[in-house]
């Protein structure tokens, strides 16, 4: 039963190991059977509520149900895959993609150089930060220490805003004409916070519900430049604040983590939130070649990677069913890697196909170029190298995903020494994205094939 989300560190919840008496045990028959387990086990519902979330037994007892039965494998003649929740999937990948909509719309078509790079360190600094709050929250809420995990998140996320609040004082005192941008920065990285809880705390429909007045007004704005502007920033305005009272209200009970608990995690979250930075500014060095030859623009060049976060976020609950299968069900360290390269293959094609046909449409809907051919297929090539850094990082291997990300951050910040041409920056842009996909790809063409990762 994994939490994995996109840009978010999963990890597998133990307590459907704990309640496992003896492997091979009769499968369960239904929901009332592991509710009435628990029950005679001490668990009652406060505990379900307070430990692990759940409004009471039965709920629990629910969720439950799919992972031991994959478990009682001695009892089981066929073993099956565990079935992807639709709808918490979607979910999940569209609290990240909607708000871009939200930041697009509140922006009103400032293209202004300095304000696209302050609104694009903003994004870098809270995707960033979000990592280190989101690997925090996992963590804990793993252990079965849901209060400790609410307390810390919240503590972790007010302290990750008070530097951007900081900053964007300073900023605002030397340039005045700033401040209206850095309020949509600093609103844009309250959200990502805030959400990142809600994600954890398994509430993306809460913060799909709070992004809905903002989403009414924003998405006529966009297309049709109505409703008037007072009215688009209100309704903004009411969702960012929606969604931070939510996130609030949703750690409410915290009790904060003993001290040896709370350094370790905190120091394994650093290692998480570079991560996070890395593709964060992967992805706003690209943007920031908009402002150099602004068609096709920078939205646009935006919108696959958007639109396949979602896809990312399925293509990755599908291959981590799959894996939990193959793991099941193979008795050799050969037979697993086999069968696991073809559920990586799937998984990939899948996502790739998804991107390049997002691509393809919006090359359709512009006057294509040899930049924009270029930038699109930069596009695609970095939406390659998310879907495999997601992967390893999804199965804890951090480490080579954050020296690989960060090179070719390095590398994608010295081209703009070196090279001042839109066509050049954009076939360096090209060539580091297109040697990130290769390099994270045969990294987890490598890793996920070997069985120690998966348990």
């Amino acid at each position: 039963m994994s939490a994995d989300c996109v840009l978010l560190p999963g990890h597998r919840h133990q307590l459907a190991a704990e309640l496992v008496e003896r492997p091979g045990s009769a499968p369960p028959v239904d929901a009332y059977e592991v509710a009435a387990a628990l029950e005679a086990s001490g668990i009652s519902d406060r505990t379900a509520s307070e430990r692990y979330g759940r409004p009471d037994v039965f709920a629990l007892g629910a969720e439950l149900l799919p992972s031991l039965r994959m478990q009682a494998v001695g009892h089981t003649h066929a073993v099956r895959a565990a079935r992807v929740a639709v709808i918490p999937t979607l979910q999940r990948g569209l609290v990240f993609v909607l708000p871009a909509l939200l930041t697009g719309s509140a922006m009103g078509g400032r293209t202004a150089q300095l304000e696209v790079v302050l609104l694009l360190a903003a994004v870098a600094y809270g995707w960033a930060a979000s990592q280190g709050v989101a690997y925090a929250g996992y963590a804990l809420t793993s252990a079965g220490s849901l209060p400790e995990a609410r307390r810390l998140m919240r503590d972790l996320a007010v302290v990750a805003l008070v530097p951007a609040l900081v900053g964007a004082g300073l900023v605002w005192w030397q340039l005045p004409a700033a401040g209206y941008v850095l309020a949509v920065a600093v609103s844009q990285i309250a959200y990502v916070l805030a959400s990142t809880v809600g994600v954890v705390l398994r509430r993306p429909g809460v913060m799909l519900a709070a992004l809905l007045p903002g989403l009414l007004v924003a998405v006529p704005d966009m297309l049709s430049a109505w409703p008037p502007r007072p009215v688009v920033l209100g309704g903004i305005g009411v969702s960012v604040v929606a969604t931070v009272t939510a996130a609030l209200v949703m750690c409410r009970g915290g009790r904060r983590p003993g001290r040896a608990v709370r350094r370790t995690v905190l120091s394994d979250s650093r290692l998480y939130a570079a991560y996070g930075a890395c593709l964060a500014l992967l992805l706003t060095l690209g943007l920031v070649d908009g402002l150099v030859a602004p068609t096709p623009g920078l939205s646009l060049t935006l919108l696959p990677l958007v639109g396949g976060v979602v896809v990312a976020e399925w293509q990755l609950e599908r291959y981590r069913s799959q894996a939990g299968l193959v793991l099941q069900t193979t008795t050799s360290a050969a037979a697993f890697g086999q069968l696991i390269r073809r559920a990586l293959l799937r998984c990939s094609a899948g996502y790739l196909l998804v991107l390049v046909g997002l691509t393809a449409l919006l090359t359709l809907s512009s006057d294509l170029t040899t930049v924009i051919a270029l930038r699109f297929g930069a596009t695609v090539l970095l939406g390659w190298a998310f879907l495999a850094a997601l992967l390893l990082v999804a199965h804890r291997q951090v480490v080579p995903v954050v020296l690989v990300t960060g090179a070719g951050v390095v590398l994608a910040a010295c081209r703009y020494f070196v090279m001042d041409q839109p066509f050049v920056l954009a076939v360096g842009y090209l060539a580091i994205c297109g040697s990130l996909a290769t390099t994270l790809s045969v990294l987890a063409w490598q890793r996920l094939t070997r069985v120690e990762v998966h348990r």
